[in-house]
C-alpha cells in the first residue's frame, strides 16, 4: 500500500467516524418539547452557507412554538411563526 492510498484510507475512516459522532450526538441530545416557546440561534456565516443563512435570518428575533419533533433522521422541529411552518435543526434554536 503506497502513502497515497493510506491517508485516501485514514480520511476515509475519519470522515465515518465524523458522520457517526455526529448520527450519535443526535440520539443523545434531551430534545426540546411541543409547545415550547424558541427562537433562531444562527451558528453559521453567510460565507460558509448563504442558503441556510438567509433561511435563518428571515426568523431571527421572532419567537416560535415547537408544533412537532422529529427525531429521525437528524433532530429537527416544526415550529409555528405566526402562523408560518418552519423546520429547524435542534442546532438552530434555542430557548
Amino acid at each position: 500500500m503506497s502513502i497515497k492510498d493510506k491517508n485516501q484510507s485514514d480520511n476515509k475512516i475519519i470522515n465515518m467516524n465524523v458522520h457517526e459522532l455526529k448520527k450519535d450526538d443526535d440520539d443523545n441530545i434531551l430534545p426540546y418539547e411541543i409547545g415550547e416557546k424558541v427562537q433562531i440561534h444562527i451558528s453559521i456565516t453567510e460565507d460558509e452557507d448563504p442558503e441556510s443563512f438567509y433561511y435563518l435570518k428571515e426568523w431571527l428575533g421572532k419567537k416560535g412554538v415547537i408544533e412537532e419533533v422529529i427525531r429521525k433522521p437528524r433532530l429537527q422541529y416544526k415550529v409555528i411563526f405566526k402562523e408560518k411552518e418552519v423546520f429547524l435543526y435542534h442546532n438552530e434554536i434555542s430557548l
